[in-house]
């Protein structure tokens, strides 16, 4: 990923990560929420599977990861890209 589209992730998702956080108990939580975020961004999902997937382990499995970020797209692409033009 760019140098570019790295720090485009880190501003969109600031206030997320300002207000709630990835800790034991509330994982998939913060990654729907994340991934809800990131919808409105206009992310496609896949980018953002590859992304977050540092934070997988034996606790918490890609499979997991990706479930939950299919899960936000799929509930949720409606809305699409809707704060893209905001920035």
């Amino acid at each position: 990923m760019s140098v570019y589209k790295e720090l485009e992730y880190e501003r969109k998702t600031t206030l997320l990560t300002n207000t709630d956080s990835f800790r034991n108990g509330n994982r998939n939580n913060f990654i729907y929420k994340l991934s809800c975020n990131a919808i409105r961004w206009g992310i496609e999902k896949e980018d953002l599977v590859s992304h977050y997937s540092y934070k997988t382990d034996t606790t918490f499995t890609l499979k997991e990861l990706q479930d939950t970020i299919n899960s936000a797209y799929h509930n949720n692409y409606h809305e699409f890209a809707s704060l893209a033009n905001s920035a």
